[in-house]
């Protein structure tokens, strides 16, 4: 049975805001989340994210303020500018920035950031590489495979030509192997190199994720809409070309997001937020 509008944004919502306490939990954070997600962690997604979503969950702001203070050596801030102005200048999705500039002795909710786990792969190839566009890029070609400077640049919410510059560096010291189609230039990783770094084992982009709920709640689930089910249908199918983009982005579901009808749309869309939840849980 499909979801009603209400009853969709309500679940969107309570999934997201359970993404982000997954999130802080990786990141150090002293919480215990009610899911363990099959998420990477990244700083940035988690703070934006979190300032957006405080208006329905306050702790997540106070975690996101204490984590900026006490981690700034994980925090990659040219990228974390770069995205909040992406969203509001792309997707119409302004987030008004609510960190603390003060330093914080000693925090009551986060622990030290274990850059060892799994989960925290990013992390740990910024105290490899910093925090800098070449670490963004060597986290994408291990998480996400074969990429474009374009593809890399979009999905990672930086300069193109900063990416550019680091994939042409890195295939002239051997790290990663260049093939080129036309006029395409497609870099992966190096065998030499794939079997020294951390093997992938999680799913899917948590930034598109994380914006893929925030765009839906914010951009089609209106307040001003929910009493009308056919302004709802509506709102979907006039942003169906940037959902599509999205979901696609955020992890692959076995769910078609080709219905013709406004309503067909808005179905589809809840069922494959459904089963991207699903998923991500190992259900």
């Amino acid at each position: 049975m499909m979801l009603s509008p209400k009853e969709f944004k309500k679940h969107l919502i309570e999934t997201t805001i359970s993404i982000l306490w997954d999130q802080w939990e990786k990141l150090g954070a002293w919480i215990s989340p009610e899911e363990r997600l099959k998420f990477y962690s990244d700083p940035e997604a988690a703070i934006v994210f979190s300032w957006y979503f405080s208006r329905y969950e306050k702790r997540i702001q106070k975690i996101s303020e204490e984590w900026i203070s006490a981690n700034k050596e994980h925090l990659n801030t040219v990228r974390l500018k770069r995205m909040l102005k992406e969203l509001s200048n792309k997707y119409g999705i302004t987030i008004p920035i609510k960190s603390r500039t003060e330093d914080i002795d000693k925090s009551k909710f986060m622990r030290k950031l274990d850059a060892l786990l799994p989960e925290n792969l990013l992390p740990r190839l910024r105290l490899l590489f910093g925090c800098s566009t070449k670490a963004e890029v060597i986290f994408h070609l291990l998480t996400m495979g074969n990429s474009n400077s374009n593809q890399i640049a979009k999905e990672r919410f930086l300069n193109q030509k900063a990416v550019l510059v680091e994939l042409d560096k890195l295939a002239k010291t051997g790290f990663l192997i260049e093939k080129r189609a036309g006029r395409e230039r497609i870099f992966s990783i190096s065998p030499d190199f794939a079997n020294v770094l951390p093997q992938p084992i999680f799913l899917g982009s948590v930034p598109w994720v994380l914006l893929s709920a925030t765009f839906m709640v914010e951009r089609c689930l209106r307040e001003d809409y929910l009493d009308d089910e056919y302004l709802i249908f509506s709102a979907f199918n006039d942003f169906r070309k940037t959902l599509v983009s999205m979901l696609n982005k955020a992890m692959e579901c076995n769910v078609s997001l080709k219905q013709e009808s406004a309503q067909g749309f808005y179905s589809s869309v809840v069922d494959y937020w459904i089963c991207l939840t699903k998923k991500a849980t190992g259900r």
